[in-house]
């Protein structure tokens, strides 16, 4: 049986050791998402907008079953107000 090559392990260790940094890398990019969302949702919240996302690009709106239409319009102008003055941001 002949003795492991050291340079061998010396490659496996790099690897995984790159693996490892691209997976922090992720995890940070993710936490950095889910703190622009919350940051987001709660600009929205002090707007007096609730709002929920439900994916990179979708807005769930959840009005109340009896709610009126000038409170729909309403809630409508604000909305766009603020999703244009995020943009803007």
């Amino acid at each position: 049986m002949s003795a492991a090559n050291p340079l061998d392990v010396s490659v496996r260790v790099n690897a995984t050791q790159k693996q490892g940094c691209i997976l922090a890398s992720k995890i940070a990019r993710a936490k950095e998402l889910v703190d622009r969302v919350r940051g987001f949702m709660e600009r929205a919240m002090a707007k007096g907008i609730l709002i929920n996302l439900t994916a990179k690009q979708v807005v769930r709106l959840a009005p109340a079953i009896n709610i009126t239409h000038d409170d729909w319009e309403r809630g409508l102008d604000r909305l766009i107000d603020f999703l244009a003055a995020e943009a803007l941001a």
